[in-house]
């Protein structure tokens, strides 16, 4: 007959260290899920871009090597037999977690009013034109594979223009000055689902901005980030809310828009 657990008197002892290291999965798994804007905060300003990375090469070292040692110490406290059924067991759960996880993308959803079911933070966008004001600047999300203006959230103590600056250099490596606003983006049947399962309806100022330095560039927000046409904006997966905004930025009207 089958036993997941043997009859011993260090029963409690081993539960333990099996537990400790189950937890510890689960606390990894559930970190890695969060997330980009939560989980990848880039470093401020002004701080060297290979010492974000040596970071998160040590935190990955610590969390995986702490896992390590509590499931060897777990292993080591059962007989062999034991150890293996276990050890099923532990891959089969990480297999599982990690096609979730997969599945686990920011995601679009529709409903009447259904930005009752979620947060209402205010963020902002920036809308930058190439020379001849026929090509806008685009960047494809990491966590969901769609393009979209750059913005995000704002943060407490910055004002619109601020983080209108910061989002769109964090996220395409161009610094910018803010100009007029194009409009205001408040759709309450429109929430975006984050891979935490946060919800969020968008309360968006989007203002158009000029590049005056940095280096156009992915950053761990934007897998990809370009220049792009209308014409070529109807061969793309584009955020429906964000081409909106594009050809609201297009029209060149005076007054912004409120939507």
């Amino acid at each position: 007959m089958f036993h997941i657990l043997p009859t011993r008197s260090n029963l409690i002892w081993q539960l333990g260290l099996t537990g400790a290291a189950l937890g510890w999965m689960i606390f990894i798994f559930y970190a890695s899920s969060l997330s980009n804007e939560v989980a990848s905060k880039p470093l401020e300003s002004g701080t060297v871009s290979w010492l974000g990375d040596f970071r998160s090469y040590v935190a990955h070292a610590v969390l995986f090597g702490v896992l390590a040692g509590l499931i060897l110490a777990s292993l080591w406290s059962w007989k062999f037999g034991y150890q293996f059924r276990w050890t099923v067991l532990a891959v089969a759960a990480a297999w599982s977690e990690k096609v979730q996880s997969k599945a686990r993308v920011m995601k679009t959803l529709y409903g009447h009013r259904i930005g009752k079911q979620a947060k209402l933070p205010p963020s902002c966008s920036g809308v930058a034109f190439n020379a001849a004001r026929d090509k806008v600047l685009l960047t494809r999300r990491a966590d969901n594979g769609r393009w979209c203006l750059p913005g995000g959230a704002m943060d407490p103590g910055e004002s619109a223009v601020e983080c209108c600056a910061r989002e769109v250099l964090e996220e395409t490596g161009l610094m910018v000055n803010v100009g007029r606003l194009v409009g205001l983006y408040s759709d309450p049947h429109i929430v975006y689902e984050y891979q935490d399962r946060n919800r969020v309806q968008g309360l968006t100022l989007t203002f158009e901005v000029e590049p005056i330095g940095g280096e156009l560039s992915n950053t761990i927000e934007s897998i990809e980030v370009g220049y792009f046409s209308l014409e070529q904006l109807k061969t793309m997966d584009v955020m429906e809310a964000e081409l909106l905004k594009v050809f609201d930025a297009f029209a060149d009207q005076e007054a912004a828009f409120v939507r």
